[in-house]
């Protein structure tokens, strides 16, 4: 989890981006400063302004522009498309003729726009870009600020190691500014970013640091805010009780901003705990409300609670809940988190090339200059390439990460090893019955888990038994079947016929393959006959109406687009068994 509570310090943050220039009309000196105050009134005052352009000079009416780009951003609006054309506008105006001094909160806007539309490598670029603006000036609240804004973008990437010096230089810029909140934010996330690397000891002193930095400051909101934040360690280390006492003092500051985060929070301290009924009404608002990942998390917490309620019916509900999210999830993970992270920015390449286009435009010889740009074009396709080969690679090697998990979930070995931890968890239970424990309460709940786990590990098993003997029972099987003895290809009838019993049978099968990769006609028919189960390679050879070694090759081709190569001959028959 890369950042808890954010409200507090977005208030915090908007106090560094004020532009302030003079020579510029009252009206937008003033605009200016309402976009620190209050952003919703500086949005209304800046429209009042747009019938009034016409009065500007040209410097003026870009200043106008770029407010409104700022305005949005201090009013927490998402940007869109259209706020994107509007930025690289403005951009560009400052690049070429605009005022120079502005120039860096044009890259910032710039870059705020593209990280909204998900372009987080753009992001980070026009926010190095916007720091070389500085270079000359002393600044040290702008420069903090976009120091703590990378950072904070690495951190939700998980580039963890590059995010870490970004707030560690701006906790040391806010250190000769003596701002001790902007300080206590950048230990808060360096906390973080430890602790999602599996540094827990660090995390843990970084916690502490920010907390006891806090106190110094005697804002006992913020205390409560960075304790609030300490919630996510000891619920990760399963100390419930530790993280229901960092929560509650929080409780009645939460935020809108906050809400959906906090609330996450809550349903796991509550629902281990005790109090379950108070965390299944979170978990409803998470399921009512929250993204896939809220969704997943409520889904799993609801099967827990209704199991241990013996409540059957509602707990397969949920179970049939949570493998739907689930399966949203691996998709994400397998295509876009995989996409992000192999496509966040090369900063040390950019510094480089940032610098040879400095020198080759302090030469005035064309010819050097084409050959440098060829150059530049090469390296270029070379870098994109290998990182398309590189994300290929880590996506295939994921698919069949979660492959084997997936089976390792559903075997008969993972099953007792389940059941073997609850008979021994049932002796503990008894135990401290005996002797009256308070923890016999935490036991009881520990049991819950272990049986709602093994209650979904049966659970998927047998949906998975149940289609096979639908796949293995049905007329379209027979019909391949005697297609192949026959010797017979199959008709664009049939592999339709066959096409729409697979997929209504499996809703989103064909959709989870082309999400993965392109796939050609025969090799979607292919995926068909794997899927469909119990055919040999000359069965499906005879009714596609090729060779057999073609059938393989093309076997071996799917497996290395899907989970690589290397792999044994079984993991692509499994791999398209497991959609």
């Amino acid at each position: 989890m890369k950042s808890i509570f954010i409200f507090p310090f977005i208030l915090v943050l908007s106090s560094l981006f004020s532009c302030g220039h003079q020579g510029y009309p009252s009206s937008l000196l003033i605009a200016d400063s309402l976009c620190e105050a209050n952003p919703d009134s500086a949005i209304a005052f800046l429209s009042g302004l747009s019938s009034h352009q016409s009065e500007f000079d040209d410097d003026s009416r870009w200043y106008y522009r770029l407010l409104c780009l700022k305005a949005k951003c201090k009013a927490y609006i998402k940007y869109n498309e259209g706020d994107k054309v509007e930025a690289m506008a403005v951009l560009d105006h400052y690049e070429n003729s605009g005022d120079r001094n502005l120039l860096s909160r044009a890259y910032y806007y710039a870059g705020s726009v593209a990280y909204d539309l998900g372009d987080a490598p753009a992001g980070v670029e026009y926010f190095q870009r916007a720091m070389d603006a500085l270079a000359d000036t002393t600044d040290l609240q702008f420069r903090s600020a976009l120091n703590f804004r990378i950072g904070f973008l690495l951190l939700n990437q998980g580039v963890y190691a590059p995010s870490l010096d970004y707030f560690r230089t701006s906790y040391h810029l806010e250190q000769i500014r003596k701002d001790t909140a902007m300080m206590v934010y950048c230990l808060e996330k360096q906390a973080f970013a430890y602790m999602d690397s599996h540094k827990i000891d660090s995390a843990l002193l970084y916690f502490n640091r920010a907390i006891s930095l806090a106190k110094t400051q005697r804002n006992s909101l913020l205390v409560k805010q960075i304790t609030a934040s300490l919630a996510s360690y000891y619920i990760k280390n399963s100390e419930y009780s530790m993280a229901d006492s960092c929560l509650a003092p929080y409780m009645e500051y939460v935020h809108d901003a906050d809400k959906m985060v906090f609330y996450g929070l809550m349903a796991d301290v509550c629902m281990n705990t005790g109090r379950c009924d108070k965390g299944n009404m979170y978990c409803l608002y998470l399921l009512d409300k929250g993204d896939v990942y809220f969704k997943q998390k409520a889904c799993r917490l609801l099967v827990m609670y209704h199991s241990a309620r013996n409540d059957v019916r509602n707990a397969s509900r949920y179970i049939d809940l949570y493998d739907k999210y689930t399966d949203s999830v691996r998709v994400i993970e397998a295509a876009d988190v995989v996409a992000r992270m192999n496509a966040s920015y090369n900063y040390s390449n950019y510094k480089t090339k940032a610098a040879n286009l400095e020198v080759e435009n302090a030469r005035a010889n064309m010819w050097k200059m084409l050959y440098g740009s060829l150059a530049f074009v090469l390296a270029a396709l070379l870098i994109v390439g290998l990182l398309w080969v590189r994300k290929r690679a880590k996506a295939r090697e994921m698919r069949f990460e979660i492959l084997k998990r997936d089976m390792a979930e559903h075997s008969d070995a993972h099953i007792r090893e389940l059941e073997g931890r609850m008979a021994e968890l049932q002796l503990k239970l008894g135990e401290a019955e005996r002797h009256g424990a308070q923890q016999a309460q935490q036991l009881v709940m520990q049991q819950a888990q272990l049986e709602a786990l093994v209650d979904m590990a049966n659970r998927r098993r047998s949906i998975r038994t149940t289609i096979k003997e639908r796949l293995a029972g049905s007329s379209i099987y027979m019909m391949v079947r005697d297609a192949a003895a026959a010797g017979a290809i199959l008709s664009d009838a049939a592999w339709d016929e066959l096409d729409s019993f697979v997929n209504e049978l499996i809703p989103g099968f064909k959709a989870s393959l082309y999400g993965i990769s392109k796939l050609s006609k025969q090799d979607y028919h292919l995926c068909l006959l794997i899927r469909l189960g119990g055919l040999s390679g000359t069965d499906m050879a005879t009714v596609m109406g090729r060779t057999k070694s073609a059938v393989s090759k093309a076997k071996t081709k799917l497996q290395e687009r899907f989970i690589g190569s290397g792999r044994e001959a079984g993991n692509l028959d499994d791999f398209i068994a497991s959609l």
